[in-house]
């Protein structure tokens, strides 16, 4: 009898010590806030967004000459013998296609720098992550979207934002 009772308050304490252990090692994150609302993140938004209007403002400024060069055209019309119209009408199909080339080139060139910015801000943060778990005993950190509800002092967003912006303020576009 003695053997048996032994064995359950072994077999108790192990349980009890595992589930004190498991909601220790576990943190979850918000990395979409720490992405926008760090230094760093908020200085690749910066210099994407000054990108972008240069970007559209040049393409804006393009598609004016285009209109204008389609309207002159247009007014021409009678004017113009069949040969040279057909001439200028094609010219500015061709232009109208290098500015379309043009335009899908730069915003593959926007989007991969968009892509490589932010890889090389979660390649920065993921050391941040490490050195936080093992300081903090974390066997496990989730990210915030993947939880469907979790206790408030379990998300360390706030303590890993902190860290981040005293470790670096800017990543620089190429």
């Amino acid at each position: 009898m003695k053997y048996i009772i032994n064995n359950i308050l072994i077999i108790l304490f192990l349980f009890f010590y595992n589930i004190s252990y498991a909601e220790n090692g576990i943190a979850y994150i918000n990395m979409e806030e720490i992405m926008n609302k760090s230094k760093a993140g908020q200085s690749i938004t910066k210099e994407l967004e000054k990108e972008q209007k240069k970007n559209a403002s040049e393409f804006n400024d393009i598609e004016k000459e285009l209109k204008k060069s389609e309207d002159e055209i247009i007014a021409q019309k009678n004017v113009l013998s069949k040969e040279d119209y057909e001439k200028k009408v094609n010219d500015l199909r061709k232009r109208i296609n290098e500015y379309s080339a043009n335009r899908k080139k730069k915003l593959e060139t926007f989007n991969s720098k968009k892509i490589k910015a932010t890889n090389e801000l979660l390649n920065k943060i993921r050391p941040i992550l490490a050195d936080y778990s093992i300081k903090n005993s974390l066997s496990i950190i989730l990210e915030q979207k993947n939880i469907i509800l979790g206790k408030k002092d379990l998300d360390i967003t706030n303590n890993i934002l902190e860290i981040v912006n005293k470790t670096f303020t800017k990543i620089e576009l190429n």
